[in-house]
């Protein structure tokens, strides 16, 4: 609603010739239906009808997550207004949306220090890479790099979001024309649909090697199942000695330890493709993260960094890596795999 309490049209966006087609969002700018105030304040209201229930009835916190595609500083404003509480989680689509193939390390520690530094006090971060709207994560950052991601998802302070098939490294899957169902797509047409459409990432989860990979006991799906469902599936990866899956597990293990639910987090990058970052609450024990972005190995001295001291246990590693978990290297020649995310433990 406009200011006049009428219903004025949105004005045409500034580059309407490079999105012509007035059925597209971009074709307009939205200044009467995105990001208006009444958005926060129902969010606010929303928050104080959850703790006002958990005060009446007891039991577990009661979560209100929040998920819009909006600026930064809009998404902040979802925590709250510095005198009412708001979401507990709005989606972190700063990361989601910053973090592509190519990005330097530098570039992802400034987006991680970004939300860290600017988020509320006695508030939690989260984390996003992957979700509905978007390519899966090993589609669109890397097969080899799906436990990488998963390993700084997971051990970055707060809540760290996966979406369903993250944790067995899914991909995306082709949809045909006559096969999607995405309402974005079918508004398109067979030329231009497989651009808009979110189906691909939309597909049935792989439970196992059966019939519709376990997904169903009917004869079809609502989007074909992945061909390669028989040998990517959570019962093999489950299985297997080292997989995906049993590396993401390993991960929600860890979680719980002292220092990654209370410990600082000590986050750099090293030029251009290294990410390291440590985890440490006093009294407990030190944790570092080495996550190598780039192709090429590269050998560090992370005590240059951390106080590794003379050894350290490998806890869990890339499934494609030369160590094992439980391994015991030396901190001061530390071979940063390509394409590895490794996490240690001082000894």
């Amino acid at each position: 609603m406009g200011p006049d309490n009428n219903y004025p049209d949105e004005p045409l966006a500034d580059n309407v010739n490079d999105c012509p087609d007035p059925m597209d969002n971009c074709h307009y700018k939205h200044l009467y239906t995105q990001d208006q105030p009444e958005t926060f304040d129902m969010a606010y209201q929303w928050r104080a009808v959850v703790d006002e229930f958990k005060k009446e009835h007891g039991g577990d916190t009661r979560i209100l997550l929040t998920e819009a595609y909006t600026s930064f500083e809009n998404i902040m404003r979802f925590y709250g207004d510095g005198k009412r509480n708001g979401s507990h989680v709005p989606f972190n689509f700063d990361f989601l949306t910053s973090v592509s193939n190519d990005t330097k390390a530098g570039d992802m520690v400034s987006h991680i220090k970004k939300w860290m530094d600017a988020m509320p006090k006695d508030v939690r971060a989260n984390w996003v890479l992957g979700n509905h709207d978007n390519k899966r994560v090993a589609s669109r950052l890397g097969v080899n790099r799906a436990d990488l991601f998963n390993i700084l998802l997971q051990t970055l302070p707060g809540n760290a979001v996966t979406y369903n098939g993250e944790e067995l490294a899914m991909t995306d899957v082709f949809i045909s024309w006559e096969d999607s169902v995405d309402p974005q797509a079918c508004n398109g047409n067979p030329q231009t649909y497989y651009g808009l459409s979110r189906d691909p990432a939309r597909t049935p989860y792989q439970w196992d090697a059966s019939n519709m990979a376990g997904f169903t006991t009917g004869d079809h799906t609502w989007l074909p199942v992945a061909d390669n469902y028989a040998t990517v599936n959570a019962l093999a990866q489950m299985r297997a000695p080292q997989s995906h899956l049993q590396i993401f597990k390993k991960l929600l293990k860890l979680r719980k330890e002292p220092s990654f639910q209370d410990g600082e987090l000590n986050i750099q990058a090293i030029p251009n493709d290294i990410i390291i970052y440590s985890r440490q609450k006093t009294g407990s024990d030190l944790y570092v993260m080495v996550l190598n972005l780039g192709k090429q190995d590269q050998t560090i001295n992370l005590n240059q960094y951390y106080q590794l001291g003379s050894q350290a246990e490998i806890i869990t590693t890339s499934v494609h890596s030369k160590n094992v978990d439980g391994q015991v290297i030396n901190p001061g020649q530390f071979v940063a795999e390509a394409e590895v995310g490794t996490v240690l433990v001082k000894v």
